[in-house]
Formats: structure tokens, C-alpha cells, sequence
């Protein structure tokens, strides 16, 4: 059994034919929630909701957006999601195979493309640097499979295990397989074999334990973890676990998503599979979760200033007990950035100018965040919108700093009618134009 993968959300896969039985979709969905959704109390408002689309749909990609909202609406569960996908239909079971299966069963091995392809992106490590003061910082995008990444979680802990004080950057990681959470989290632990937290299905509970690596050089130097809206599922669960054992502190805004349930992917019909909630996270110091409230920040800032809050934090917090040599030079580096957070501070910002753009377009998101329009796919990662040259409002996506497309980006833009975007578009370089009209605020 395994845990759904966040890539599955953000990733572009061909759909099929446009031929679908939409009624038969639903009754396998119905049947796939009522069997595997970790939440019974929810059922009845699931199969409500979905009884409730009577109007036949008109495009694969019409089906997936109703199915996925009706789902969400009905649980607000983030994880759920219905995608039109040939290629994952015929990789995984069906919701009775895979409840046949146990936890205890482990996590099924990548094929050799999607190792491959996680090897490429360095296993979702963007970045390990030292900061001024000799402060880490360890940035990583998506939570990786621990089997492929154990060597690179080792060697990015090993490059800051100098620093002083430690920053772990969650802003732009939306999740990926559990199983690296006890991983990483182990290594700020101050003794190994200690449960972090369990997963429970209906009729199973797994525990998950500090490892080895657990009362090495990190269990008690100072911590701060940035997380962000975009922080979800297993990211969330590192967040969450390192606060609640009261190793880190958390820097940035409330992760948002509340992805505290555990999905892995089912097929339904013609080619639809299904992302279901099957297993929920408990931690074992809190004994709950944050299942729709998200993560609180324990210093609440913006998104763009958690970096500055953070190294600010850890600066002070070493002068605390700081001997003559340590207090001069980490009072020097905290000046330093203090300096660099008043000058990015005065940059003027008119977010009056942008809000037109702003809505939600199908599965897509814009909004204005730090002074700049940004977007979003299924409340996935946030893209920047850089304005272009042209006269009408275009713009080209930007990634975060150190991620990588696999294609080119479309350039994007807006239909604005009476002052507000009524249609998004993406202008592809082969000449295509997706339009997607506006479906909410």
C-alpha cells in the first residue's frame, strides 16, 4: 500500500479519449469512498453531493474538476482528488485490491522512470548553504522517497552540521511520501526508537519511530522550520511533528491545506483514478492532528520574510548564552540581516493594481502574494506571474528559486471584463491557447 505521491497533483499527464460513462464513474467513486475513506462520519455527505451532479458533463476535464470539488466540499479533505490519467489507471488497484493489502506491507519500489526522475531533481533538495552568524539552512521542495534519498538527506545534514542553529525551508513543498518525515525528523531527536507519530486506517494502526540517526550533533541546537499555504501532507507532518516535540519553532503562515490524512491512488473507470484518504496521522505528543486547520506558525510573517524572521530568531537565541567571541560575531550577522530586512521593507508595493487578475479559474488560483500576482494548480505550489512587455496584461510564470521545469512554461493571461478577470488563459509556444473561465473569487 502506498502513500499517494504529490508529483501525481502537479505533474501534466495525456489524457484519453474524451469518451467516458459518467454514471459509471460515480458509482465506482461512491463505491471507493464507502470502502476506503478513513472518515465514515462522511459518507453520507459524500454520496449527497455526488447524487447531486445530475448534468452530464462535457469534457474529461470537466469530470475531474466536479468530482474533486464535490469531494472536498463534501469532506474538506485537501487529499481528495479525481484525475483523468491512462497512465496511472493502469499501475493501481482497485480500492478492494488495495484494501486487501496492510500498512505493515511497505511502500511499493518506484518504477525505474519515476526514480529516474527523482534522481534528476536531486530527490526535491534545492539548496544547503550557510547562512551569516554560521547559521544552516537545508531547503527541500517535495518529500522524496527515503529508500532513493537516504544518501542525500545524509549529505545535506552533514554539510550544516557545523552551523550553529539550523533553518529548514517547507514553504514550497507540498508533500510527497511519508515515509521521509520519521526519517528526517530523527535527526533532531534526542534519543532513537521514541514513536513520532502512527498512522491508523480503519482497522490498523503502524507507529513511527525516531531512528538512528536520533541524539546526533542536531537533537539540541536551535531549529526553525518556514512553512508556508503551500506546506502540505508529509511536510505538514514534519512541521507539525518537530513543534508538537517541541524542537522547532515554526516560522511563516498557517500551512492552509490541513493534509493530515494519508491517500493513495485507486482506478475507477475509464481511466480515472482516484487520490483516497485511506489512513489518518496521530502524533504522539499531541494526540491529534491537523487535519483542516493546518499548522499554526509558532512566529506568525509573510511568506517572503520567514527566511529574515527565522535567521533573525536563531541569531538571538544564540546570544542568549553567548560567550565575547560568539556575542560579536553573531551580533555583526545580526545586524547584517536586520539592515537587509529594512531595505527589502522599504520597496513600495500597489497591490490595488493587481487585484483584477485575482480569482479562481477551475483548479487554477490567482492571488496577489507579496506584492506580486501568483498562481496556483490545485492548491499546489505557488508560481510568480512576471508582468511582460507587452500592452495587454500578459505575464510569464516564474518558479521558485532552484526548482525546474520539465517544459516550457506557457505565458499566461486575462480576459478582464468591467474590472475583473473573467477568463485565464495560457498562450503555449506550439500556438495552443487553454482558456478556463472564472469560477469563484
Amino acid at each position: 500500500m502506498h502513500s499517494l505521491m504529490t508529483m501525481f497533483a502537479a505533474s501534466s499527464l495525456l489524457a484519453a479519449a474524451e469518451s467516458f460513462d459518467f454514471a459509471r464513474i460515480k458509482t465506482e467513486l461512491n463505491h471507493a469512498v464507502a470502502a476506503g475513506y478513513v472518515d465514515q462520519s462522511q459518507l453520507t455527505s459524500v454520496r449527497d453531493r455526488l447524487d447531486a451532479l445530475t448534468e452530464q458533463p462535457t469534457s474529461r476535464e470537466q469530470v475531474s474538476m466536479l468530482l474533486t470539488n464535490a469531494l472536498r466540499d463534501a469532506t474538506g479533505d485537501m487529499h481528495f482528488s479525481v484525475q483523468d490519467s491512462a497512465q496511472w489507471y493502469g499501475q493501481v488497484p482497485s480500492v478492494d485490491d488495495m484494501l486487501a493489502e496492510s500498512l505493515s506491507g511497505g511502500q511499493p519500489a518506484l518504477s525505474a522512470e519515476q526514480a529516474a526522475a527523482q534522481q534528476q531533481e536531486n530527490h526535491y533538495f534545492r539548496q544547503a548553504s550557510i547562512l551569516a552568524g554560521n547559521i544552516g539552512y537545508v531547503r527541500i521542495d517535495r518529500m522524496p522517497d527515503i529508500r532513493l534519498a537516504r544518501e542525500t538527506l545524509a549529505a545535506a545534514m552533514q554539510f550544516v552540521v557545523h552551523a550553529d542553529a539550523l533553518i529548514v525551508d517547507l514553504r514550497y513543498n507540498p508533500g510527497g511520501i511519508g515515509g521521509f518525515t520519521p526519517a528526517m525528523a530523527s535527526y533532531f531527536m534526542p534519543e532513537q526508537g521514541v514513536e513520532l507519530f502512527a498512522r491508523r486506517t480503519r482497522s490498523e494502526r503502524q507507529r513511527y519511530l525516531s531512528d538512528a540517526n536520533a541524539g546526533g550533533p542536531w537533537s539540541t541546537k536551535p531549529l526553525y522550520v518556514l512553512i508556508s499555504d503551500t506546506t502540505g501532507s508529509a511536510a505538514e507532518n514534519l512541521a507539525y511533528t518537530l513543534q508538537q516535540r517541541g524542537r522547532a519553532t515554526l516560522v511563516g503562515e498557517n500551512s492552509g491545506r490541513g493534509g493530515a490524512h494519508s491517500a493513495t491512488l485507486v482506478r475507477l473507470a475509464d481511466d480515472f483514478v482516484l487520490a483516497l484518504p485511506f489512513a489518518k496521522v496521530i502524533n504522539s505528543d499531541s494526540g491529534s492532528n491537523w487535519h483542516r486547520t493546518g499548522v499554526e506558525p509558532d512566529v506568525p510573517t509573510a511568506p517572503a520574510a520567514a527566511m529574515q524572521v527565522a535567521h533573525q530568531a536563531a541569531l538571538r537565541q544564540l546570544l542568549v548564552e553567548a560567550d565575547e567571541v560568539d556575542r560579536q560575531r553573531w551580533t555583526k550577522a545580526l545586524a547584517e540581516v536586520q539592515a537587509a530586512a529594512e531595505q527589502k521593507s522599504a520597496v513600495a508595493c500597489d497591490e490595488e493594481a493587481l487585484e483584477p487578475y485575482t480569482g479562481v479559474f477551475g483548479i487554477r488560483e490567482v492571488r496577489v502574494r507579496e506584492c506580486a500576482l501568483a498562481i496556483r494548480r490545485d492548491g499546489g505550489t505557488w508560481l510568480g506571474l512576471q508582468p511582460t512587455a507587452q500592452d495587454e496584461p500578459s505575464f510569464q510564470m516564474v518558479l521558485p528559486t532552484g526548482a525546474v521545469s520539465m517544459r516550457p512554461l506557457p505565458e499566461v493571461r486575462f480576459e478582464v471584463s468591467s474590472g475583473v478577470a473573467v477568463e485565464l488563459q495560457f498562450h503555449h509556444q506550439d500556438g495552443s491557447v487553454e482558456r478556463i473561465g472564472r469560477s469563484g473569487d
